[in-house]
C-alpha cells in the first residue's frame, strides 16, 4: 500500500526562507506540518499559502521537545523532518515516490551544506522515519532520533538536502553560534561525560574564537577515545584530530604540532592544515610529506562522518602546488594546479594555471585557460592577466594596449618594475612614460613600511561577534605597523576570549565611541592612529595599505571607510549619470562592517562629546581609487573638517544636522558625499 509522508518543520521568523523550502517539497509532500516557535514576521502566512497545518508551540531551547511535536500532528505514515533553511531539489522525487511503497523504516538523508565559500559540506541523518512515538527526538541541541528499542530498520536511501544555514550571513541573522553555544553549555550540565557533546563543544569553541577552550575539550574527547577504541564515538576521531591540529596552530604551540604531525588518520583537512603551517615555517619537507599523507586519505571519504567537498577533491593537491611556488618550483606547481583543477574547475586554480602556464612557457595552455577565465568572469583582472600572457608570449603591443586601457597606474607601475627586473629597462621606460603623461608619477611610488606606527582604538560592550572578533584582533595584532590595540571594556567584564599580545584591556572608563576614540588618540605615542568599531572585520594588509596611502600623500591626514555594498553601485551608476563632483572617502574592500578611520595623530582633533564624528582633511587632490582617472578639487568645509557621513547628504537631519554642515551645505549644494568599496593593490 501507497505511504503519505508528512514533511515536518520547527520555525521561528523564517520568511526569508520558508517559500524555497516549501516549493520544493510541495510535489512530494502528502502533508505539510509547520510548528511555529513564536515568529513575528510574516513566516505563517507564507506556510499557510502552502497549505501547511500551523501549530503554535512555546520555544523552551530545547530542540527536541520542539521537535517531538511533530508526532502530536502529523498523519502520515512517514514524517520527513526539513529545516526551513533546507530545501529539496527535484532529482528526488523519484526516490520518494520509491520510498512510499517500501517498509517502514529510518532511512538515510545525505545534507549538503553550503558554505560562502562555495565549498560544501557533507553529512548524514536520519530524517526519512515512521510516524511511531516509540521513537523520540532526543537532546536540547544536536538533537537525535532515538529508537532505543530497535523497533525499525535503518536503510539508506538516494535522498539528499541541500542546507544554506552554513552561509555567514545565516549564521550571523539567527546568532547560530552564540546560541549552540549557550544550548551545548546547557547539555554538558546534564550530560557532563557525554564525548558527542565535548566534540560538538569543541567545534563550537573554535569557531567561536576560543582555540584554548576548544582545545580543552578536544583533548577530553581524544583522551576518553584512545582508552576505548571500541567505542561508537571512533568514528569521530579523524575530525578530533583535526580539531586539536587547528587549535595548535590558532595557539601557535610548537610542541603539540610537532606531535600530532606524526599522527596517522584518514582526514584530509588534519594533514592539510599542519603542511600549511610547516611550509609557513620554510619546513619544506615537513611540509611535502604532509601534502602527500593529504592526498593519499582521499579515497578514505566515506568513513569521514562530515567533510567538506574542497578538502576531499582539489584542495589537497592546491595545498600541495603551494609549497611547489614557496620553493620556486613553477613546473612542478603548475603540474599539481592542473590535478585540482582536473578534481573541480575552479575560477581561482584556472587563474593561476594561465599564469604559471605563461611563465614556464606553455603559451597554447595559458591561452586556453585565460579564455576559460574571461568566459567564467569577465572582469578586469581577467583581461590584465591575458595582457600579461600577450606580453610574455612576445605580442608586447597587445599587451600594452590593454594595461594603457585598463590598468590603474599602481598596476602600470608594477608591471614597469617587472620588466625592469626581467631586464627589459627600454619597455618599463615607456609604461613609466604613459603614467607620468596622465598622473603625477610620484603618488605611486611604494615606500617602505613602517614597523610599530599604529596604535588601533576600540570602545566595547563585548557584544560583537565573539569569533569574528577575536580574529580581528588576532590578524591585527600581527600585523608589523601595529604598535599597540587598545581595548576600551565599557561592560567591565574582561574580554570573553584569549587577548593576542599588544593588546591592551582598559576597564571602569566607560568611554564610548567619541570620547572613547578621543582618549585612545590623545594617549597614543605613534605617528598614526586607528579608530575601529568592535564590528568591523579587517586585515593587516589593510593596515599596512593605509598607512602606505598616508605616507604617499602627505597633504592628507585620513583615510575613512564604511563599507556598503549598495554604497558602492550608487557610486558606480552616478559616474554613468552626472558629472558632478564625488567626494571619496578611499574605503578598503578588505573591511567589513563598522567604521575603520586610520589618521595622522598631529592632524587629530578631539570631537566634542554631542557631535557627529569629524575629521581633518586637507584640500588638495582626491583620487578615485576604482579608477584613478578623475581627480577633483575639493574645498575645505568650514572649521577645516570633513564629517563623518552614514551615507547621507548634506541636508540629512538628526544628528548629521550640525550648524557646521548646515553652513557647509551652501558651499556644497551640487556635491554628493557618498562612500563606496574599492580595491587597494599596494
Amino acid at each position: 500500500m501507497t505511504k503519505r509522508i508528512s514533511f515536518c518543520l520547527i520555525v521561528k521568523n523564517e520568511e526569508k526562507n520558508l517559500g524555497r523550502c516549501l516549493e520544493s517539497i510541495k510535489p512530494v509532500a502528502d502533508e505539510i506540518v509547520v510548528i511555529d516557535t513564536g515568529s513575528t514576521d510574516r513566516t505563517k502566512e507564507i506556510a499557510i499559502s502552502y497549505g501547511a497545518k500551523v501549530f503554535e508551540k512555546e520555544w523552551t531551547d530545547d530542540y527536541s521537545e520542539a521537535r517531538n511535536e511533530y508526532f502530536k500532528h502529523a498523519t502520515g505514515d512517514f514524517i520527513f523532518s526539513i529545516d526551513a533553511d533546507e530545501w529539496v531539489n527535484k532529482s528526488n522525487y523519484p526516490e520518494f515516490q520509491k520510498i512510499k511503497e517500501r517498509d517502514l523504516a529510518l532511512y538515510s538523508t545525505m545534507i549538503f551544506s553550503i558554505k560562502t565559500s562555495g565549498d560544501i559540506l557533507y553529512s548524514s541523518n536520519f530524517r526519512l522515519f515512521p510516524n511511531d512515538t516509540r521513537l523520540r527526538w532526543e537532546f536540547i541541541v544536536h538533537e537525535n532520533l532515538r529508537d532505543d528499542g530497535k523497533v525499525f530498520q535503518t536503510l539508506p536511501s538516494k535522498l539528499f538536502l541541500l542546507h544554506s544555514g552554513y552561509m555567514v550571513e545565516e549564521i550571523q541573522r539567527k546568532k547560530t553560534a552564540e546560541r549552540n553555544l549557550r544550548l551545548l553549555k546547557r547539555q554538558i550540565e546534564k550530560t557532563p561525560d557525554s564525548l558527542y557533546f565535548l566534540y560538538h563543544l569543541g567545534n563550537e569553541l573554535y569557531h567561536s574564537g576560543d582555540s584554548k577552550a576548544s582545545q580543552k575539550s578536544f583533548s577530553r574527547v581524544l583522551e576518553a577515545l584512545l582508552r576505548t577504541p571500541d567505542s561508537i564515538y571512533c568514528q569521530y576521531l579523524p575530525s578530533v584530530y583535526e580539531g586539536l591540529a587547528l587549535c595548535a596552530i590558532d595557539l601557535n604551540e610548537s610542541e603539540s604540532i610537532e606531535a600530532l604531525s606524526k599522527v596517522d588518520t584518514i582526514s584530509p583537512n588534519f594533514y592539510i592544515q599542519l603542511s600549511r603551517h610547516f611550509k609557513l615555517q620554510g619546513q619544506f619537507g615537513k611540509a611535502h610529506e604532509l601534502a602527500d599523507k593529504a592526498i593519499n586519505v582521499i579515497s578514505q571519504v566515506k568513513n569521514l562522518i562530515t567533510y567538506d567537498d574542497g578538502d576531499v577533491s582539489f584542495k589537497p593537491y592546491v595545498n600541495k602546488a603551494d609549497i611547489y611556488l614557496k620553493e620556486g618550483n613553477p613546473v612542478k606547481a603548475y603540474d599539481y594546479f592542473r590535478l585540482a583543477y582536473l578534481e573541480r574547475e575552479n575560477n581561482v586554480v584556472i587563474r593561476i594555471l594561465a599564469g604559471l602556464a605563461s611563465q614556464v612557457g606553455r603559451f597554447k595552455d595559458a591561452e586556453k585557460f585565460v579564455g576559460l577565465a574571461i568566459k567564467n568572469d569577465d572582469t578586469t583582472e581577467n583581461r590584465l592577466l591575458r595582457a600579461d600572457i600577450d606580453i610574455n608570449s612576445g605580442k608586447i603591443e597587445k599587451g600594452f594596449e590593454t594595461y594603457f586601457k585598463e590598468g590603474t597606474p599602481e598596476q602600470i607601475y608594477d608591471l614597469a618594475k617587472v620588466l625592469t627586473n626581467s631586464q627589459s629597462p627600454e619597455l618599463s621606460e615607456k609604461l613609466l612614460g604613459h603614467i607620468e603623461n596622465r598622473f603625477e608619477y610620484h603618488s605611486f611610488i611604494k615606500k617602505e613600511t613602517l614597523s610599530d606606527c599604529v596604535t588601533i582604538v576600540i570602545p566595547t560592550l563585548w557584544k560583537a561577534d565573539k569569533g569574528e572578533f577575536g580574529r580581528t584582533l588576532r590578524n591585527l595584532s600581527a600585523c608589523p605597523a601595529v604598535s599597540k590595540i587598545v581595548i576600551l571594556d565599557n561592560a567591565k567584564s574582561g574580554s570573553p576570549f584569549p587577548i593576542p599580545e599588544k593588546v591592551d584591556v582598559l576597564s571602569g572608563l566607560n568611554l564610548y565611541v567619541n570620547p572613547a576614540w578621543n582618549y585612545g588618540v590623545e594617549t597614543s605615542k605613534t605617528k598614526y592612529y586607528l579608530l575601529l568599531n568592535d564590528d568591523c572585520i579587517a586585515d593587516a594588509s589593510v593596515v599596512e595599505s593605509c598607512v602606505q596611502i598616508l605616507e604617499n600623500y602627505p597633504d592628507y591626514d585620513v583615510v575613512v571607510s564604511k563599507t556598503s555594498e549598495e554604497h558602492y553601485d550608487d557610486y558606480i551608476s552616478s559616474l554613468e549619470k552626472t558629472d558632478r563632483v564625488e567626494f571619496v572617502n578611499v574605503p578598503i574592500s578588505k573591511i567589513f562592517g563598522g567604521w575603520f578611520i586610520l589618521g595622522r595623530v598631529e592632524g587629530w582633533k578631539s570631537i566634542p562629546d554631542n557631535s557627529a564624528l569629524r575629521i581633518f582633511y586637507g584640500d588638495d587632490y582626491i583620487y578615485d581609487q576604482t579608477i584613478f582617472r578623475r581627480k577633483k578639487k575639493i574645498c575645505k568645509l568650514v572649521s577645516g573638517h570633513v564629517s563623518h557621513f552614514a551615507s547621507t547628504t548634506c541636508n540629512s537631519e538628526g544628528i548629521y544636522g550640525t550648524p557646521e554642515l548646515l553652513e557647509a551645505r551652501k558651499v556644497y549644494s551640487n556635491i554628493r558625499l557618498i562612500e563606496f568599496k574599492s580595491e587597494l593593490r599596494y
